[in-house]
């Protein structure tokens, strides 16, 4: 690193998107954050320090530190990596918490006062938007949910709207503002894992119901949502939202409630606080792993690669039979149209 010009030579690997320049400047948030402190010079073949993430093993390639941010709920491997950035608890001097809401581009947002949509009681009842069918937790609280009032679901699991909502954020924010309330359920659970799901729910003036990070309520203020976590079963919860359903005022309390706890954004939060974290790694000269020693856990490269191709295949398999389901349905629809012309 030229500390003289406070120009930063990285590079960035095993992200969601390609590892090439336009996208790391277009789409990365974290290359997104440090520029607003650094100079970058994006280089792939002597840079100073390599940022990675959860999606590929690329980064096993360099010796230099490596820093790694997760936006899933996976724990940091700290064998292979000198830093990281993740949904995990505690802050250490190896991990520092930073929950990928944080890096929402409508996070500021959530730190305003908040006041009751004015086409409030004339929505409808509840949104559902979920792409992945594996999570059965919150296909069963839709089940449950469902025995109450219709729940409208607009993603690929459970559609019943006969559309589905576009993949852009606009296209999912406008459909939710529709809604009263909106369930949003995590993947998974795991202490800390907070995801963008409800943040975006309570910027749409909607009451989200909430499942998935049990200690929620050091992230978000449980007075603004139906928190999942704080009720025995989830019959309790769908008692708790038809309450809220029908009595306008206890409705309101929720609607106008901050959205952060306190309504205050936690020090560790705030954007001077990660930049310095950041500096801090920065300005360590002596990396927690060694360089023989990432040397040698090159040859973990070719392994991991054949377990993650290996789950692809599983993974391409596992849906087939869906896939084939869902193109004979789209060709026996196609064929009884013509047929009715």
């Amino acid at each position: 690193m030229d500390r003289d010009n406070f120009t930063l030579k990285l590079w960035f690997v095993d992200f969601w998107h390609p590892s090439t320049k336009e996208a790391i400047m277009n789409e990365n948030p974290v290359y997104e954050l440090l520029s607003k402190r650094w100079e970058i010079q994006l280089d792939s073949d002597q840079p100073d320090f390599i940022i990675c993430s959860c999606y590929g093993c690329e980064y096993l390639k360099w010796t230099q530190p490596r820093i790694y941010y997760t936006g899933e709920n996976f724990r940091p491997p700290f064998q292979f990596i000198d830093y990281s950035f993740s949904f995990d608890w505690p802050i250490t001097e190896r991990n520092y918490r930073l929950p990928y809401y944080r890096l929402n581009e409508y996070y500021e947002e959530i730190k305003k006062d908040r006041v009751i949509p004015p086409d409030y009681e004339e929505r409808k009842f509840c949104s559902f938007l979920v792409s992945n069918p594996r999570a059965k937790e919150r296909i069963q609280m839709l089940d449950q949910l469902s025995t109450y009032k219709t729940v409208d679901s607009g993603g690929k699991v459970r559609n019943n709207i006969g559309r589905q909502i576009g993949s852009s954020l606009e296209d999912k924010l406008d459909w939710m503002k529709e809604y009263k309330f909106a369930l949003v359920f995590e993947n998974s659970s795991y202490p800390g894992y907070s995801t963008e799901k409800l943040i975006e729910a309570l910027l749409c003036g909607t009451i989200p119901i909430y499942w998935g990070n049990p200690r929620v309520s050091e992230d978000f203020n449980t007075e603004a949502f139906i928190n999942v976590h704080d009720f025995p079963d989830f019959a309790s919860v769908v008692e708790q939202v038809q309450k809220v359903d029908q009595d306008p005022e206890l409705a309101k309390r929720y609607l106008t409630a901050p959205g952060l706890p306190g309504g205050k954004e936690a020090d560790y939060l705030k954007e001077s606080a990660i930049l310095d974290r950041f500096e801090k790694i920065f300005n360590t000269s002596v990396p927690v792993i060694p360089k023989w020693k990432k040397r040698l856990q090159v040859v973990h490269y070719p392994i991991k690669m054949s377990r993650r191709y290996l789950e692809i295949t599983k993974d391409f398999f596992r849906k087939l039979p869906q896939r084939i389901s869902q193109k004979v349905k789209r060709l026996l629809g196609s064929a009884s149209g013509n047929s009715a012309s």
